[in-house]
């Protein structure tokens, strides 16, 4: 065969993978070929967002976002090159597992028929480096670098889920979320209409966020083909149909090949995704009838499914069946992980029996991977008018049972948001049910009730009120049977929320506790905020004793002030050998201007800086401790700490700007700050850009266990440290985003 023939041929087999990939979905071939041979859809320019610069380049998204695709395109724009160009760099497509400890000989081989890549240089891409482990990974990205130094005009794309490997910071490219008009065009182009205002308003968030990734874009459009088919309620019930949709074709699976298929894919999600060797399968099931069965392929002596989806559904099938034991999954935090999907995807299927099964142990152990999955899997409530509740004897049996979980894994935050009793144990519940809609309330009263009652008409909305009820919620559960999950965790959610909006979790020690005091004083003392002399305890003094009248709280210009407390504090500072209160953070030290910050000269900003992001990271370590130590394994800074905050600060256009990240300290040190001016007339992101790129090798030797999943972030912006409880707002905005991330707050 000659070079160009040779050429073509890998051409063929690139569009092949594209094709079959998007037949997989449930698409027809014609359809297929059509979004395989429309080079703007995965065209690595619009999707990446950034040219690839670097010899080796990492290209990072979550399940469906396209990044094989955008591979494939690389590789198909390098064919073209080579059949128009005889001395055009080689085209090598690979997958990761044959490529680990191989890559030069493997690459040398393919390119043995079209050219010399030790002259040529060659374009080699590696697709799915997430499905070998990352220790796998680590030597493969060494052997890619070690390669494309040896050899001229080479560059080697590697393709993986968001998992930590150390890169240098131009290495990594994240796959950029379709735009709002990207993702119509491809689910108009299915579904041969334009979308529709009214089919989009039915959409849940859980949809919208997850059709910005291609795969599930094209669901959406094969979905909406369907006729008389409603809306997908969650992400769970939109993987089933689609594996269902892709299964059609086939033939009736036996039981027997069914349980095969579904013990392959228990031991292939318990290997990161990992093929299976055919010795293996064989001792499973027949091989042959279940490679006749076309769920599964064959490579060489491997065995595996030709989606990671595919895999992931007879995963939830396993579960569900009970042919893996849930607390074998909830044992391995790594184990865990692997298993997210399948968890995703058998409680999106589970009635609320099989619900209970998976969510008790996994919110009991680990409440934050509970919450997210239940916000995937689970509809929101009130989009559904036509499925009616059961009798409210069962619906409260199911709401207290589905509390209790989350209440036994939450920890001490439970005494703040959850409905319970002094002693720490539920109340009876009241439930109203009309038509779909559902009404719920918990009895604080003195009465004994039974544990589920009907919820008393004075109690229900619109009513006059009956005394002892609270914690009311109303809604419409849905079709889905482990509504109850969902019904618990959106309650204690939005208790959350509320406590976070205001800042307002119970602390009383340590920087966020003092700028809470400051700003009191000043109120007490009729000051402004832009006070930062000293206030004498004598002068708050006065002022108790003049309010004090009128008890012992009381709201003086929007704030609310415990005078006890102040009392307290101003007890502890005479005992100290105090006589007055004293700002919290560095003050101006020069004559003022127009600006809240014209009063500092640049060292003092950059002293202020670091006062108040020390304070924001002690406060936030003594919240995490007192209210959140169960979900702190996976709070992205809460799994951090203690941490140093490196970053410049610069005056741009009058204003300070900053640009920062976080880097994990040994165990045992105290987080600190370590801001230093910007070289003179430099823009602080790029002087700062220098000091990211040993951030991921340290998070690895000094946290290993958080380094697949924790997302390396800087930040670059306004410097936010010049208000009364400037630690108070920053603590908060990492606690919103940590809470954020794992679906504890909405």
């Amino acid at each position: 065969m000659g070079r160009i023939a040779h050429l073509e041929e890998l051409a063929r087999a690139s569009r092949a993978r594209c094709i079959a990939r998007w037949q997989a979905t449930g698409l027809s071939h014609l359809d297929a070929a059509s979004l395989a041979d429309d080079q703007a859809i995965g065209d690595p320019t619009s999707t990446l967002g950034t040219p690839l610069k670097e010899p080796v380049c990492v290209i990072a998204g979550e399940f469906g976002s396209g990044k094989s695709l955008v591979a494939e395109r690389i590789l198909q724009r390098s064919l073209r090159e080579g059949i128009e160009s005889i001395s055009a760099p080689l085209p090598v497509f690979l997958r990761a597992r044959e490529a680990i400890g191989h890559l030069q000989e493997k690459s040398a081989a393919i390119c043995s028929e079209i050219g010399d890549p030790r002259t040529q240089g060659a374009t080699i891409v590696i697709d799915g480096a997430d499905e070998v482990g990352v220790d796998s990974v680590l030597e493969l990205l060494a052997e890619a670098r070690l390669l494309a130094n040896t050899w001229p005009n080479t560059r080697i794309v590697v393709t993986t889920r968001p998992i930590g490997f150390p890169l240098a910071a131009d290495e990594l490219i994240r796959i950029e979320p379709l735009s709002e008009d990207s993702v119509d065009q491809i689910i108009e182009r299915i579904i041969g209409r334009p979308v529709t205002g009214g089919e989009r308003a039915s959409w849940p968030d859980s949809i919208r966020s997850a059709i910005n990734r291609p795969l599930f874009a094209v669901l959406m459009g094969i979905h909406l083909q369907e006729p008389h088919s409603h809306s997908p309620k969650s992400i769970a019930e939109l993987l089933d149909w689609m594996i269902r949709a892709s299964l059609g074709g086939h033939k009736e699976t036996s039981g027997k090949i069914d349980e095969a298929l579904q013990s392959i894919a228990v031991l292939s999600t318990s290997r990161t995704n990992s093929p299976i060797p055919a010795a293996e399968v064989s001792a499973i099931g027949p091989l042959q009838d279940l490679l006749n069965s076309r769920l599964v392929v064959s490579d060489g002596n491997l065995i595996s499914f030709p989606l990671p989806i595919v895999t992931q559904w007879f995963a939830a099938k396993a579960i569900l069946n009970k042919k893996v034991p849930i607390e074998q999954i909830t044992s391995d935090r790594k184990l865990l992980e692997s298993w997210y999907y399948p968890l995703v995807i058998a409680l999106g299927l589970a009635d609320h029996e099989q619900a209970s099964s998976i969510l008790k142990p996994l919110a009991k152990l680990h409440p934050s991977v509970a919450a997210m999955v239940a916000d995937e899997a689970l509809a929101r409530s009130g989009m559904e008018t036509d499925v009616k509740p059961p009798p409210f004897q069962e619906s409260g049996r199911r709401i207290r049972e589905a509390m209790q979980a989350w209440v036994d894994g939450i920890g001490p935050l439970k005494s703040l948001i959850a409905p319970l009793r002094q002693d720490g144990s539920l109340p009876p519940i009241g439930v109203a049910i009309n038509d779909a809609w559902l009404d719920a309330g918990w009895y604080f009263g003195t009465e004994a009730i039974p544990d589920v009652v009907e919820l008393p008409a004075a109690a229900r909305p619109f009513g006059p009120g009956a005394p002892g009820w609270h914690f009311y919620r109303g809604a419409r559960p849905g079709r889905q049977p482990s509504w109850a999950w969902r019904w618990a965790l959106e309650k204690l959610r939005e208790n959350l929320a509320e406590f976070v909006r205001k800042a307002a979790l119970p602390i009383s020690e340590g920087p966020l506790h003092h700028e809470k005091i400051w700003e009191l004083v000043l109120v007490l003392a009729g000051k402004g905020s832009l006070h930062y002399q000293p206030v004498p305890l004598t002068k708050v003094e006065e002022r108790i004793t003049l309010f004090g009248t009128h008890g012992p709280k009381l709201i003086l210009n929007g704030h609310r002030i415990d005078l006890d407390e102040m009392r307290g504090e101003i007890a502890r500072l005479r005992h100290e050998g105090k006589t007055d209160f004293q700002p919290v953070w560095p003050s101006p030290n020069r004559n003022g201007g127009r600006w809240i910050w014209s009063g500092y000269t640049d060292q003092q900003v950059v002293a202020r800086a670091n006062a108040v992001f020390e304070g924001a990271l002690n406060g936030y370590e003594l919240l995490i401790q007192r209210w959140f130590p169960q979900l702190a394994p996976r709070m992205e800074l809460a799994a951090l700490l203690p941490v140093k905050v490196v970053g410049y600060v610069a005056m741009e256009h009058e204003e300070p700007h900053a640009a920062w990240h976080l880097e994990p300290l040994p165990k045992g040190s105290k987080s600190k700050a370590e801001f230093q001016l910007a070289p003179a007339n430099q823009n602080p992101a790029i002087a700062h850009g220098e000091t990211l790129k040993g951030i991921v090798p340290k998070v690895h030797a000094l946290r290993p266990e958080i380094a697949e999943w924790y997302s390396y972030t800087y930040h670059h912006g306004g410097l936010e440290v010049f208000q009364v409880r400037s630690a108070t707002e920053l603590a908060y905005r990492w606690l919103e985003s940590d809470l954020r991330r794992l679906s504890w707050i909405g």
